[in-house]
């Protein structure tokens, strides 16, 4: 039985990154960044021109997993939505304390309605570290307090002396940034720009032409095929079977 929980403890050592990508506490080879980017956290990719990566970590299977969890997490990123596209994330486990099988960063299943009520509050913590991370970046490159910035969609805003730089710019300097000891301020529901909203939804086409791929487009080398033997007719009863 995979774990669910995703403490605060936990959530402050996955959101620990360096430039490049590496996860450290998780020791993840999946979660290296593209030669040239910054990835911030799990989750969150920054590339030089300012194009925004987000990792979804539920299978889509046609429920729009692509659109709502990218969707929390740059709520919090305070993300130009239309700098954003997503991608598949393999799927991560780990060992607990006991050798059983766990859930790398978080739960990673669909099924029941419970992907948006499980990830809610961490995607959104997610979102919200990395915006933090920018915004010590940008304090950092221009000597004033992180308290004194704000943030726009995909930019960091400094109204004392009217600086502004683009997400692009800092984001290798926000990678290398260590993650709060505490966790992160969330917004409040009135300053939602996403969620709650309309908004043009993520990898939509793929769905409606066919194009997607689902588990059951996969092929594999040597790939074997099973099928579940029925009755022909209702009311019919096993009457034996090989178990060999």
């Amino acid at each position: 039985m995979l774990t669910n929980k995703l403490s605060r403890r936990e959530f402050l050592k996955v959101s620990a990154s360096a430039a490049g990508g590496v996860i450290f506490s998780l020791q993840a080879p999946w979660l290296r960044a593209e030669e040239g980017s910054s990835r911030l956290n799990a989750f969150v990719t920054i590339e030089p021109d300012g194009h925004i990566l987000i990792g979804v970590s539920q299978p889509e299977m046609g429920q729009g997993m692509y659109s709502t969890m990218s969707a929390l997490v740059a709520e919090e990123l305070d993300a130009d939505w239309g700098k954003v596209s997503v991608e598949q994330l393999p799927l991560m486990l780990k060992r607990d304390a006991e050798g059983n099988l766990a859930w790398g960063l978080v739960p990673q299943g669909a099924g029941g309605s419970n992907s948006v009520v499980s990830l809610y509050t961490p995607l959104r913590q997610f979102g919200a570290g990395a915006r933090h991370q920018l915004l010590l970046a940008a304090a950092e490159k221009w000597g004033v307090p992180a308290e004194e910035l704000t943030t726009q969609p995909s930019r960091v805003l400094h109204a004392k002396s009217g600086r502004r730089a683009d997400y692009g710019a800092l984001a290798s300097r926000a990678a290398a940034m260590p993650p709060s000891d505490h966790a992160p301020e969330l917004k409040s529901p009135e300053t939602f720009r996403l969620i709650g909203q309309t908004f043009e939804p993520k990898a939509i086409r793929e769905l409606v032409d066919g194009t997607a791929i689902y588990g059951v487009d996969v092929r594999r080398p040597g790939m074997r095929y099973a099928v579940i033997a029925r009755c022909p007719f209702f009311s019919g009863k096993l009457l034996d079977f090989d178990d060999a």
